[in-house]
């Protein structure tokens, strides 16, 4: 069965290096692992749309751009803000994003089977996460680090009904994010799935 993994937590607080690091401990232990962004459609329209005048070679290039002008008055970033929370969400509700990722998670079983992992590096929002939680088995990790805040974003910490039961904070010690990960994640997935030691 797959297990999700999600962290959550204001940016530059090292959420994809948390995750990268916990992918490897994952796959040197033998579990099959699935990285995923809830933003990922985000940054497959913005490529679609702006990439090209950008000589941008894909859509996860696309963060380093984010403050480039696209239109008079209108930054990159405003543009996949507008994107999300002004076409897409009133569109299609509050959930859609994880909901696309539920079926990109159900396209990629056909392929490579289902895997024991899929690690959501950019949850932010407490639908996409509820969806998540309703499909798998599912654990939430609010990542903390200190200069790190959601000031001037339209994400925060996910919180809905009963989510307090899957959440975890994690103080991502600065320059240790092996030892958080060791420390603090893997010891909390290992004593979630029941395996007594190491994964």
């Amino acid at each position: 069965m797959t297990h999700c993994i999600l962290l959550s937590g204001p940016p530059n607080c090292g959420k994809d290096t948390l995750g990268r690091i916990l992918r490897e401990r994952l796959l040197a232990h033998g579990r099959s692992v699935l990285m995923e962004k809830m933003a990922r459609p985000i940054h497959e329209s913005a490529c679609a749309v702006w990439g090209p005048g950008m000589n941008v070679n894909g859509p996860k290039e696309m963060d380093q751009y984010k403050d480039n002008a696209v239109a008079p008055g209108l930054t990159l970033r405003d543009w996949m803000i507008q994107f999300s929370e002004s076409f897409m969400k009133p569109r299609c509700g509050l959930s859609i994003f994880g909901d696309l990722l539920l079926d990109r998670i159900d396209q990629s079983s056909g392929v490579y089977g289902m895997p024991d992992f899929v690690i959501v590096t950019d949850a932010g929002f407490a639908e996409e996460c509820a969806i998540l939680y309703d499909s798998l088995p599912t654990k939430l990790f609010h990542i903390h680090r200190n200069g790190a805040s959601f000031e001037g974003d339209s994400r925060s910490y996910p919180q809905w009904e009963d989510s307090y039961e899957f959440t975890y904070r994690v103080d991502n010690w600065e320059g240790f994010p092996q030892s958080t990960v060791d420390r603090q994640i893997l010891q909390n997935i290992s004593e979630w799935l029941r395996y007594g030691g190491p994964i």
